[in-house]
């Protein structure tokens, strides 16, 4: 059944900037509650404005690369995910993830990963909300991350999840 939504969902670049997919559907609403709720359980970092986990290396934010900062291995609540990553030939070595928690109307930076610190691939899933995705090169480009889905860019990396707090289950 865990395979299911990764199975029957389909890559599309049809609205997305060249290099980036979408996947609809890529958890299950079942799926999504368990990381949810296991994620939650670990401890939360406040070093910038909004809440974030960090894990495998420590992304600084304010040197904006990798540093030397110690951060616990990737928690075993993301295993399927690296599992099903591998089933769906994502071209990902995941060694590194950041889990961002957005308030609603919350928005993140403009910014571009460092492919020096990630490798070649970003991979992107929306929990608990859709949110939007705003990229300015080439063009002004508004794409839809639908609740559930996961993006991937091929020329950027790191595994990040981004977590949209939707409910009452991830208040501080």
């Amino acid at each position: 059944m865990q395979q299911e939504a990764s199975m029957a969902a389909q890559p599309s670049t049809q609205g997305w900037p060249k290099g980036l997919t979408l996947v609809v559907d890529y958890l299950t609403v079942d799926e999504e509650t368990a990381l949810v709720n296991s994620l939650d359980e670990l401890p939360w970092l406040g070093e910038i404005q909004r809440r974030t986990q960090q894990y495998g290396y420590h992304y600084s934010y304010r040197k904006q690369r990798v540093d030397d900062t110690p951060v616990p291995p990737l928690p075993a609540c993301v295993r399927f995910l690296l599992d099903r990553f591998q089933d769906d030939h994502v071209p990902l070595v995941a060694h590194q993830l950041i889990i961002n928690e957005y308030q609603p109307g919350e928005q993140i930076k403009p910014h571009i990963d460092s492919t020096t610190d990630w490798g070649d691939c970003v991979v992107s899933l929306s929990l608990l909300d859709d949110w939007d995705m705003i990229f300015t090169h080439p063009g002004h480009v508004t794409s839809h991350l639908p609740h559930l889905s996961r993006a991937q860019g091929n020329d950027r990396a790191a595994l990040r999840i981004n977590v949209m707090n939707t409910t009452s289950s991830l208040d501080p």
